[in-house]
């Protein structure tokens, strides 16, 4: 994994229920985690592994596909890599142009239902996303991925 201070430093639990806070956040802790992820080393990984990887491929679908090369029960990765993938979801969407305003608004009340806050949402994201970086470091230290 890759991390810029820069990026450390600008990484926050927000601090209101605001929208616009939350989403800022979901990008820089996006940018830390999923962007932080060294392409280059997951896909030579892939290919030492036997397989070929699609040149349209990003860190999360690389790191899927190693796992699965590596014999990983597919459910097992999917568990690791959801709060990754659930969290580049929630920036696209929030923080990107690929959702309306109505669709941003019915995520937001989804997430609030559930969590009592996006402030509790973004917590219970980081802690999840923070389990699956840790996984993943835990298997590159060891040679597993």
């Amino acid at each position: 994994m890759m991390t810029s201070p820069q990026l450390i430093e600008q990484v926050h639990y927000p601090v209101t229920d605001s929208a616009k806070e939350w989403a800022d956040e979901l990008l820089a802790l996006d940018q830390l985690l999923v962007e932080g992820l060294k392409h280059n080393y997951f896909k030579t990984k892939l290919e030492n592994m036997g397989s070929k990887p699609d040149s349209e491929w990003r860190s999360i679908k690389l790191i899927e596909e190693c796992l699965k090369a590596s014999h990983m029960d597919e459910l097992q990765a999917d568990a690791i890599l959801e709060p990754l993938r659930e969290l580049h979801r929630l920036r696209t969407k929030m923080r990107g142009h690929a959702a309306s305003e109505q669709e941003k608004g019915r995520i937001r009340t989804q997430l609030i239902r559930k969590h009592g806050s996006l402030k509790q949402h973004f917590r219970s994201l980081t802690e999840d996303c923070h389990k699956a970086v840790k996984l993943l470091s835990g298997m590159v230290e060891k040679g597993t991925l």
